[in-house]
């Protein structure tokens, strides 16, 4: 490895994404430029809490306080939902300048040594409590939500009266003269014939093979 190479590199960057995320455009702006003019005095990390002086356009640093509060048992770093930011500075921004000087400068002391996030993170006991965020939430409709839909679509938007409609496709006995005494005016349309799906054993697939199923049924009731 060569000596510019940081360990965390990855989870730093990750952090300053973090940071870009959280304030606007000048905001993140400002605070870069802070971190790099070294303005960020003092930082000291404990599990949960980040807590850090920033020397800004008052004689007195400003401090600041970044709190990694999870929900769901937390990943490698903070997302957005689970940081909390406090700051003596009077911006009402939820994320100020110096807040992202502090967490810039969070990211950079763990792109140096990757422990420094574990210290913020704290081990995975002390997350236990806490439930593993879902992947994804499926909830099936009602049995006849798809066939209510297109009741209530056909109730918003009318269909047209097919006189309008005379001048651009013609009279409605010339559309149908050819096809009223014909049994079969669609030869060449196969009707769908579902195939028996096996039983799927994931939740997540089996609810969308019920949609699927349920879908297929409205269509069939509707076109025939």
């Amino acid at each position: 490895m060569s000596g510019n190479q940081k360990p965390g590199a990855f989870v730093a960057a990750r952090l300053s994404i973090l940071a870009a995320e959280c304030a606007d455009s000048e905001r993140f702006g400002r605070g870069r430029r802070y971190f790099k003019e070294d303005a960020v005095l003092s930082v000291e990390i404990t599990q949960g809490t980040v807590s850090a002086s920033v020397q800004g356009s008052d004689r007195e640093p400003y401090s600041v306080r970044l709190r990694w509060q999870p929900v769901f048992r937390p990943g490698s770093v903070p997302v957005r939902e689970e940081l909390s930011v406090s700051c003596a500075c009077l911006d009402l921004a939820p994320v100020c300048k110096h807040a992202v000087a502090v967490l810039l400068k969070v990211a950079d002391d763990v792109g140096r040594d990757p422990a420094v996030l574990d210290r913020w993170r704290g081990p995975d006991s002390v997350w236990e409590h806490l439930p593993v965020r879902p992947l994804l939430s499926v909830v099936p409709p009602a049995a006849d939500a798809p066939a209510r839909r297109l009741r209530d679509a056909a109730a918003v938007v009318p269909p047209p009266e097919l006189s309008l409609l005379e001048p651009f496709f013609g009279s409605r006995a010339l559309l149908w003269a050819g096809w009223e005494d014909d049994d079969d005016p669609f030869p060449g349309i196969v009707p769908l014939a579902p195939e028996p799906r096996t039983t799927a054993a994931e939740p997540l697939a089996a609810a969308a093979g019920a949609l699927l199923d349920e879908a297929l049924a409205v269509l069939t009731s509707v076109f025939g």
